[in-house]
């Protein structure tokens, strides 16, 4: 990845477990070689139109049989004003 930029889009949300795992804050050396360069990190949320959203959430609920997760999915659904 030397001198590449990265960039992707992700579902999963970047909270502290995921953030600790970046945050070194000192120049390393262990098996995996020696950490001296840095780099930056951005995080943004993607904006979409709630159509989107909905119809993602819908198609979750679709394919999943696990009521626990249903319900969560209902949950986000309401969150965007649409009742499923």
């Amino acid at each position: 990845m030397k001198n590449k930029k990265v960039e992707f889009t992700t579902f999963r949300e970047i909270e502290t477990y995921e953030i600790n795992q970046l945050t070194i804050p000192d120049a390393t050396v262990m098996n995996f070689g020696v950490a001296f360069r840095k780099y930056k990190v951005t995080v943004e949320l993607v904006e979409e139109e709630t159509k989107v959203l909905v119809t993602r959430l819908l198609n979750l609920r679709l394919n999943t049989r696990n009521p626990y997760e249903i319900d969560k999915i209902n949950i986000e659904l309401k969150k965007l004003g649409c009742a499923g």
